[in-house]
Formats: structure tokens, C-alpha cells, sequence
């Protein structure tokens, strides 16, 4: 028998594997042509040391900051060790390093559930269309993700000491510049957070005192509005506009239409998982806000980050991309948040059971209609089978011309 401690390493292991497995061989590499935008972005900056565009123009193009720059830094270690390597190479397995790495550290943070639940959480992340299917997307969504519970994490974290440290304040300041940076709306939604935080654990008196919570929270706030600020001086000053490109061209304010879209977008994405795990979601929210029921920290700061990025998500009126790509980032934070409900509602194995069916039947569909990728196994000779069934494979086998992502990314 395995001790909880063997469980804690054997367990993100293996769901680390059938990530991988279900990646490569249900999804394939997608992720659709944006992903060159960051690759030619990424690999100007490990070749010239500057943020270039396609053609070499001093445009930030790609979404994604930090991931330009992780990739970057990537591709010039990797391209050293195997010369034959290339960003479209790199830039998918990139993105499911960051994918995995999230596993483990979602079982950290669902310590208050129990091993059980701890272990669902993490094969449900796998099974989820908009986590694993974009952890091969090759754009900053796991990489997002990651940001996400690491702040999470090491906020839950300060909340728990009675004492701070300066390593503990550094690292925590670093949580927020990694959030800020990775996406464009990462200092909105930084400061949404940090609101829905102070509310909901000022409604838990019994464990937090209010003025320590507004001191924690307004620091923080403070901190990353510094780091946006420094952020947009530098961006004004090297391409002379304070947000990427990709915000200028697609964002327009906020309206009622785009509202709508954004409920929407819960329905485009084509995944009934994500209704029942955000319907969960909201009940928790309302335990919290109108029974003042008391909930450990980790749960509370998820909740707040939750409320705070599905705001985004709806007051942006959501994403044109397949597999729900706005989702993503928030998905296991939501999917730990709904296993906790359903342990505090105290369900019947019949509930988590219909769960994971869901969760099997979406994958399945996705995978055989919507995917705009193919399996990694598929031979060069074999006709495309996803949305173009008329595609001629021997447009795209000349292995000297493409890499294994673009060969199977239709």
C-alpha cells in the first residue's frame, strides 16, 4: 500500500502521462495560425534580442508578453543543445510543460479536500477539452493557468502565516508581475481579484481581522499598479502604444452585446462541464456571501480569483478559437472549487460518475468533429479527418518544410 505521501507524487505523475497521452494522440498540436504570431515574435527576440513581429517590424503582436519571452529563452537553451530544432518544434511542448506543471500544483492547493476529490481534480483537468486540448495549442493558456494558481498559491499562503518574510513578499510580488504580464487584461484582473478577496474574507471575521486584510490587499494593489505603469512606459516607448496589438484590434469597450456574447461564449464553447462547474462555483459564492459560512483560505482566494477572470471572460464577450481557449486558464481552479461544493453538499458516487461521463463525452465529440488538429500517430499518407475532409495530405509531408506540430495542426 501507498502512504499519502507516495499518493502525493504518484498520483500528479500519472496524470501528467495520460495528459500527455490524450494531447498527442486524441487532440493533436492545434491552436490555429495565432500561434505564429508568438512564435515569429519569440524567435525574433532570441535572434535579435527585440520584440519584432513577422516582418521585423517593432510591433508586440502576440498576446502574451511572458510567453514570448519564456519561449524565447527556451528555444535559444534547446536550439543549442539539437541545432535541428525549431520554435513550431518548441512552442507545443512548451505550452504542455506548463500544462503539467499546473497538476501537481493543484493538488497542493486542494489539501483542504479530501485524497480522493484531490485525485479527481487532476484527471478531470486532463479530460477537459479547453485545458488539455489548448496545453498543445502552443499560445500562453497553460501558461496562464499556471500564473494563476501559483498566485493563488502563494497568496493563500501569506493569509495562513501570522509573520511575513521578505522571501515570502518577493515571491508574491513576482506571482503579480508573472499575472500582469502573461495576458493584457492581467492587471484588471489582478485588482478585481484582489476586490473579490478583500469582500469575501472580511465576511470570515472569526479567521481574519479587517485591517489586515485591506493593508494585504491594498500592498498589492498598490504593487501592481507600479508594475502596469513600468509596463506601459516601456511598451509607449518601444512601440509606442501601451497595450499588444491584439488589444487594439479586437477590444472596443464594454457594451450589452459584448456582455451577451460573453454569456454566450459559455454555450459556444461546447462544453456542459464548464456550466455545472461555474453553476458550483456560483453556490459556494452565495454560501460565502449570505450565510457567511466559513471555508478555508485556499478556497476563498480561489473563489475570488474565479469571480474575478469570469468577469473578464464575459465583459470581453469571450473568444472566436475552438475548445472554449478563454476557459482554459481558469480551468482547474474551477474544477477544484466544484469538487469542494459537491463534498460540502455530500452527493451520491453517482453525481461524480455522471460528472466524468460528461467530461468523456465532450472529449470524444471534440476530438472526432471540432479538433483543428489530428493525432500525432496519423501517417503522412492518410487524409485529414477533422472539419476539411477534402484536405491532401501530400500538401504538407515534406517533413524539411514543417515541423510534427504543423504537419498535424489542419
Amino acid at each position: 500500500m501507498l502512504n499519502a505521501k507516495s499518493l502525493n507524487l504518484v498520483i500528479p505523475l500519472l496524470a501528467c502521462l495520460v495528459m500527455i497521452a490524450v494531447g498527442l494522440l486524441v487532440y493533436g498540436p492545434g491552436g490555429d495560425d495565432d500561434t505564429h504570431i508568438s512564435y515569429a515574435a519569440a524567435y525574433n527576440l532570441a535572434s535579435s534580442g527585440a520584440v519584432l513581429n513577422h516582418s521585423g517590424d517593432a510591433v508586440e503582436q502576440g498576446s502574451s508578453l511572458l510567453h514570448i519571452i519564456l519561449l524565447a529563452a527556451s528555444y535559444k537553451f534547446l536550439h543549442a543543445i539539437d541545432s535541428s530544432l525549431t520554435m513550431t518544434d518548441i512552442g507545443p511542448i512548451f505550452s504542455l510543460f506548463m500544462g503539467l506543471i499546473c497538476l501537481p500544483l493543484l493538488m497542493l492547493l486542494g489539501r483542504d479536500l479530501p485524497q480522493a476529490h484531490r485525485t479527481m481534480s487532476l484527471f478531470l483537468c486532463v479530460g477537459s477539452v479547453a485545458f488539455c486540448y489548448w496545453s498543445l495549442g502552443g499560445l500562453e493558456s497553460t501558461l496562464t493557468a499556471l500564473c494563476l494558481i501559483v498566485l493563488v498559491h502563494l497568496v493563500t499562503s501569506q493569509l495562513n502565516k501570522a509573520h511575513h518574510s521578505a522571501p515570502d513578499a518577493i515571491k508574491l510580488g513576482l506571482a503579480v508581475c508573472a499575472v500582469i504580464l502573461v495576458r493584457p487584461e492581467g492587471y484588471f484582473v489582478v485588482l478585481a481579484f484582489l476586490l473579490a478577496l478583500q469582500v469575501l474574507m472580511l465576511l470570515n471575521k472569526k479567521q481574519f481581522t479587517g485591517s489586515s486584510i485591506k493593508a494585504f490587499c491594498l500592498m498589492l494593489a498598490l504593487w501592481a499598479t507600479v508594475v502596469f505603469i513600468l509596463l506601459c512606459l516601456w511598451r509607449y516607448q518601444v512601440f509606442e502604444q501601451i497595450f499588444p496589438q491584439p488589444v487594439y484590434a479586437k477590444a472596443d469597450g464594454i457594451s450589452l452585446e459584448k456582455l451577451g456574447f460573453g454569456l454566450l461564449y459559455f454555450i459556444y464553447s461546447m462544453q456542459l462541464s464548464i456550466v455545472i462547474y461555474t453553476l458550483l462555483v456560483i453556490y459556494l459564492l452565495q454560501q460565502l456571501l449570505f450565510k457567511r459560512c466559513a471555508m478555508p483560505t485556499a478556497i476563498t482566494v480561489s473563489i475570488s480569483m474565479c469571480c474575478a477572470y469570469l468577469a473578464f471572460i464575459i465583459v470581453s464577450g469571450g473568444d472566436w478559437m475552438t475548445g472554449g481557449r478563454f476557459f482554459a486558464p481558469i480551468i482547474p481552479l474551477l474544477i477544484l472549487l466544484a469538487l469542494y461544493a459537491l463534498h460540502r453538499l455530500d452527493v451520491g458516487r453517482w453525481v461524480y460518475g455522471l460528472l466524468i461521463v460528461t467530461v468523456l463525452i465532450e472529449t470524444s465529440i471534440f476530438a472526432i468533429k471540432f479538433s483543428t488538429a489530428e493525432s500525432v500517430l496519423t501517417a503522412d499518407d492518410r487524409g485529414f479527418v477533422g472539419e476539411n475532409h477534402i484536405f491532401d495530405r501530400r500538401m504538407i509531408a515534406h517533413k524539411s518544410r514543417y515541423s510534427w506540430s504543423e504537419r498535424h495542426n489542419l
